[in-house]
């Protein structure tokens, strides 16, 4: 069946969007030499005369709108709240920043690492980083944290992918342990509520 566009002309790929200078065939279409000068002497015109409408919140007139208290008290509140659900997307992630900490006193892979483990520190909770090496197979896995009191495996996962899921998944079927993932949105959780609490908290 061929579909028709709002100009009545058949679409033969009806599963291809056109968005911007997009063909029905999903191929972009080249602009010649004449109607990029055009584009471009248009544009600097926009910008010119103040009137480009396509930057932050500027009005047609080139400056910026003025929020009103009710506004800037809504935007408030919708980012205390997302802190509170552990959603705000500016938490930073834990890459890179590996070597010891001298307040936990041991090795870790991560800011997100040092952290949790500060919190289990936080509240006395004994516990062991890295401590052994799992063979699932064709592969081996090391968990990131062990509490003996639970006997329970921890992992700090800010970044995951289907090779770390799949990883777990044969680790729990293997050895029948309980391996708890903490992600991003549990980490913003203790971001909120420990970052002010501990002084050595990094990020």
């Amino acid at each position: 069946m061929v579909r028709l566009t709002t100009k009545g002309t058949p679409l033969l790929y009806p599963n291809k969007r056109r968005l911007g200078n997009w063909s029905a065939k999903g191929k972009r279409w080249k602009l010649s030499e004449e109607s990029k000068r055009r584009h471009s002497k248009a544009s600097k015109l926009r910008w010119k005369n103040g009137v480009y409408n396509n930057v932050d919140n500027p009005t047609s007139k080139g400056k910026r709108w003025k929020l009103s208290k009710e506004s800037k008290q809504r935007h408030r509140n919708a980012t205390l709240n997302s802190w509170k659900n552990g959603t705000y997307r500016t938490v930073p992630m834990g890459r890179g920043k590996t070597g010891v900490r001298k307040d936990i006193g041991h090795f870790v892979r991560s800011t997100w690492e040092a952290n949790f483990a500060r919190v289990l520190r936080y509240h006395g909770i004994e516990y062991q980083y890295e401590p052994r090496r799992f063979n699932i197979g064709y592969m081996t896995y090391t968990p990131d944290f062990y509490i003996p009191k639970f006997d329970l495996w921890i992992e700090v996962k800010g970044y995951d992918t289907n090779k770390a899921r799949n990883k777990r998944k044969r680790f729990r079927k293997k050895y029948g342990v309980r391996l708890v993932v903490v992600k991003a949105k549990t980490y913003g959780k203790l971001y909120h509520r420990y970052s002010r609490l501990i002084p050595q908290w990094e990020g």
